[in-house]
This record gives structure tokens, sequence and C-alpha cells, in this order.
């Protein structure tokens, strides 16, 4: 941020507005102090520390600048209800604490940012990074306390493991939901689309809670795995936001419930260690889901695109195939149009004639029409043949379908000298299939035919088209079967590969 004499100093220094530092700061203490319920006096350490959370996302969020104001803040709260030692020895520790949890959040910036994007690695790398932030504070607060006071061993190691499970529960459970700040739109996708089930689950969740947790016959480390059951059925439902959200929701209704109990801190220190177990598998499964949902729509979304792909390249091949018939479809047209111009100049011939004979007028007539509906017959096929297809199914009149689609390539077959015979097209059912699909397979087969005789240069050429609906029930076989030289031996094993063609400027696009 860029300072000037208008921007306030607090801005200016930790980058926030001054409010937005002052309720952090109150939130922090708030926090603080409502562990101090289950604060273990010998060493005033506590297995719940959310504020270690809350300290790891201010400096994720605003960086190093805002580390003065976290250690002050964190030397208030000890000296308000943790004292510890000598104000010297306070400061200090306050000081290691906080550069612990700068130092490791400054190292795994990257791994931390990664959550943006939830995958498996991506949470299994902010699981590392807590454990390493966790491990460093206490060890560097254990350290601390060999000097500064007159604790044996034990309990130098007793009070390093209390703080190590009340900062790694702190950290699990709130920096996930407060890393975004401000902006908080993953969280959305769980506020937003939230159904009945959403509040049914989180309403399973807090009175499992009360019930496992409030009740002194229940014994609650053989219960606590009901509380894994709404929390993974968030995190399957809403990812990773989910997870983060129930985990968090969890750890605060299991503390309140026992801090009416009354509980030990022993004892609470022992179910945090589970409650950490909840909240990274909440994590890591909400980060799978999320991985997988988007995965499934970059597949869905690369299919679409193949899909318009596959299309274009069809009707490329269509064009193609209709350019290189462009001389046989002319021709075809022109021999019609040809034949239509004869009867109407016969039929002008007779109109000038004192008696015209009226029965000769309407038969250059019916001719002239009949030529002209021939080649309005050749451009229609041609047409749909061209029109941009889909992948629509629908009920077809196979037999026509195979007419119209010879009608085609015939002419072409003519000028080839090359005779098509057709066996079994006429009483054939109604399948179900793509018309311009199978046109393009049809005239594909056909003039490869050609092409086969014609580069052997065969003497007798003939193609026969035959279809059967006896071959297998429900199904109708098309066959296409020229007396060419047949396919080579080494061509056979890739006649069903994509773009595989045995013609020397062939692209293998045909089929």
């Amino acid at each position: 941020m860029r300072w000037n004499s208008q921007t306030p100093v607090v801005t200016a220094v930790f980058g926030q507005k001054p409010s937005v530092v002052a309720v952090f700061v109150a939130v922090y203490m708030t926090t603080y102090w409502l562990s101090d319920v289950f604060r273990l006096p010998e060493t005033g350490s506590t297995p719940w520390n959310p504020e270690a959370g809350l300290a790891m996302a201010a400096i994720y969020v605003a960086g190093l600048r805002v580390l003065p104001v976290l250690a002050i803040t964190h030397f208030l709260c000890l000296m308000l209800w943790a004292p510890y030692s000598t104000p010297f020895w306070t400061t200090l520790l306050a000081a290691a604490h906080m550069a612990a949890l700068a130092a490791i959040t400054q190292a795994g910036r990257r791994a931390l940012a990664d959550l943006g994007t939830p995958t498996t690695h991506a949470a299994t790398r902010f699981v590392a990074v807590a454990f390493l932030a966790t491990i460093a504070s206490a060890t560097l607060q254990m350290l601390i306390s060999t000097f500064a006071t007159d604790w044996s061993l034990l309990k130098i190691l007793r009070f390093g493991m209390t703080v190590s499970v009340g900062n790694m529960v702190g950290i699990v459970t709130v920096f996930p939901v407060l890393r975004g700040y401000p902006d908080f739109k993953w969280l959305s996708t769980i506020v937003v689309p939230a159904n009945n089930l959403t509040w049914l689950l989180f309403g399973m969740l807090l009175l499992t809670c009360v019930l496992v947790f409030g009740f002194e016959t229940l014994n609650q480390f053989k219960f606590f795995y009901l509380v894994f059951v709404p929390v993974i059925a968030l995190a399957m439902l809403h990812g990773m936001a989910g997870g983060a959200i129930s985990a968090l929701a969890a750890s605060i209704s299991m503390i309140a419930v026992l801090a009416l109990r009354n509980y030990g801190a022993t004892d609470v220190a022992e179910l945090q260690f589970l409650m950490i177990v909840l909240a990274i598998t909440a994590l890591l499964l909400g980060a799978t889901i999320d991985e997988r949902l988007r995965v499934h729509s970059e597949n869905v979304a690369y299919l679409f695109r193949l899909r318009e792909s596959e299309e274009a390249l069809l009707r490329a091949s269509r064009i193609s195939l209709a350019s290189e018939m462009a001389a046989a479809v002319s021709h075809e047209l022109a021999q019609p149009l040809s034949a239509a111009r004869s009867h109407i100049r016969a039929l002008r011939r007779r109109l000038v004639q004192p008696k015209p004979n009226k029965q000769q007028l309407f038969a250059d007539i019916d001719a002239a029409v009949n030529q002209i509906d021939a080649a309005g017959t050749t451009i229609r096929n041609t047409r749909d043949f061209l029109r941009r297809g889909d992948n629509e199914k629908t009920s077809l009149k196979l037999a026509q379908v195979l007419q119209s689609s010879l009608e085609l390539v015939r002419p072409e077959m003519r000028r080839s000298n090359i005779q098509i015979e057709e066996r079994g097209l006429a009483n054939l059912p109604e399948v179900v299939g793509n018309r311009t699909q199978i046109t393009q397979v049809l005239l594909n087969l056909v003039r490869n035919a050609r092409d086969a005789m014609v580069d052997a240069d065969s003497t007798r050429r003939n193609i026969e088209v035959a279809a059967s609906a006896t071959m297998r029930p429900g199904f109708v076989e098309i066959s296409v079967t020229d007396n060419g030289p047949g396919v080579a031996a080494d061509v056979v094993p890739h006649l069903f590969s994509p773009l595989q063609s045995n013609k020397p400027e062939g692209l293998g696009l045909g089929l």
C-alpha cells in the first residue's frame, strides 16, 4: 500500500484498516481467554489454542509487518491469563512463538496458497506446514523454559506436548477458514447451495457433540467416532469448504460442551488428539472431493471440445469428399438440364405451328419437368450431405438412406466405368442411427473400392452393396464388396486404427 498523509498510521503499517486490526486483536484476546478454562495450572499451557490459527492466518494475509501487533497481543494475553516467570521471559516467549509461526508460514507460503485450488496434495502439504509450525513453536518455548523456569525435564516435555496439541488443533481448524480473507467466496459454496440436508447434518453434528461429550456416563473416547459421521458427510457434500467449516464447528462444539462440564485439562488434551485426526480427515477428504469434481468438469469440457472438433473434422471430410465428386456431380446435372433444354425448345417449335398437338405439348412439358426434378434431386442430396450434421440418432428408413447415398456417388462410378450392384436393399426394416454418418461411411467405402480397382487397372469393375437383417437379430448388416486386388497383409492390423491410410496422399480421415 502506498502511504500518504491521508493514510492512517495503522493502515500504513499493517496494511489493514484500524477497525480490522482492532477487531482482530479483540478476537485474539477473547479466544485466548476462552481457552483459559482448560489451562494446566502447573505449566500454564492449554490443549486448545485457536489463537495460533488466527495468528498464522494474519501472517499469511498481511505478511511479516503484522508480527509486532501479534507479539504484543500475545504478550498481553500471557501477562493477563498465564503469568510466565518474569516479564522478560514472557516477552521472549511471545516473540519466539510468533517468530516460529511466521518463519514456517513464510517458508510454506506456496503450500498454503495451494489450498485456494484444493487437491489432496495441497491439503497434505498444509498439514505438513501446520505440523512444522507446531513443532517449531513448541521447541522454542521448551528451550526458553529450560532457562526461565526450574521445571523438571518431564514437566517441560508435558508443557511442550500440551502446547503442540493446542496449537495444532487451532491451526488445522481455524486457518483453512480464514486464509482467504477478505475474499470468502470459496466458503459461499457451502452457504449458497445449502439445503435441508446441509442444515440437517450441521444439526446432527451439534447433537452428536452434546450426546458424546455432555454425559458423564458415556466414554467420550469410545464414542468419539460418531462425530466423524456428519463431518465426513459435509466434506463429501461440499468439498473442502464443508470439511473446514464442519471441523471448526465440531471443535468449538466439543470445547463448549466440555467447558460446561468442567472437564479436566488432561482429558481434553487427549480428546484433542482425536480432534486433530478428525480435522485432517475432513480437510483431506474435502480436498479430494473438490479435486475429483474439478477433474470431472475438465474432462466434460474436454469431451465437449473433442466432440466439436470431431464434428468439424467430419464436415471437412464431407466437403473434401464432395469436392472430389464435383466433376461427376456437375456432369450429372448437365445431362438433365441439357435434356430439359431440348424438350423446352421442342415445345417452343410446336407452339408456333398452326395446329399444335396438345398431347405432344404435354409430353414435352412432363419430360422437361422430370429432367429438372432429377437435377433438383441431385442438388438436394448433395446439399443434405454437406449440411452440418449432429450426433442425434433418429428412426430411419434405411433403404431410402442407402439409395440416396448411392445416387450421390453413382455418376462418379459411371465415369470410372464401374457398375454398382445392389442386393437386399428393398425390404429393410427401420433402424435407429444418424443419416449423415451412414451416408458418409457408405460413400467412403464405395470410393475406396473404386480407388482400389482403378489403381489395380482392373478390366471388370463391379461394386456390390448388400444389406441383410438376418445376420444378427435387431441389427442390419451392410457390406461393400469389390473385385479389386484386396487388402495387403501389412494393412489388415491397422484397418480400424484412426488416421491410417495406404494411399500415398491419404490422411486416413475418410472413415
